[in-house]
């Protein structure tokens, strides 16, 4: 997909029009109706997606940074602290690695899963009341 540009004429004839350019194309273009060479406009950009605030806050570590270049520093001086979305394979695999945990020790503690022995400590927390 080629990127679009806004062009126009520097020689007043008013020709204005976005077109479909490869960069190294646009010193070749030319006005249509005045036959001079066009100029690159550089628009406003909007943005999509979240965008670095300050201060950023990363719940996941319990820190917040005031730019940009203080948490790249925290990340190259951590390099084993990730910050996974809830979608990723890591985190999937983080989740199914404790719950997994979570099973075998409610088996070693007599119960036939953690549903069981969450059950079991729910009715003993409700009869000593």
């Amino acid at each position: 997909m080629m990127p679009t540009y806004d062009v126009k004429c520097p020689e007043g004839c008013g020709y204005f029009n976005d077109v479909f350019s490869l960069l190294a194309d646009l010193d070749k273009m030319v006005c249509p109706e005045c036959h001079a060479p066009v100029v690159r406009l550089i628009s406003p950009v909007r943005t999509i997606g979240p965008t670095f605030s300050k201060p950023f806050q990363v719940d996941q570590i319990g820190k917040s940074f005031e730019s940009k270049s203080d948490w790249d520093k925290y990340q190259q001086d951590n390099p084993d602290v990730q910050i996974l979305s809830a979608n990723s394979q890591s985190w999937r695999k983080h989740v199914d690695t404790v719950k997994n945990r979570i099973e075998k020790k409610a088996k070693r503690q007599g119960f036939r899963d953690n549903e069981d022995r969450k059950r079991h400590l729910k009715s003993n927390q409700s009869s000593s009341k």
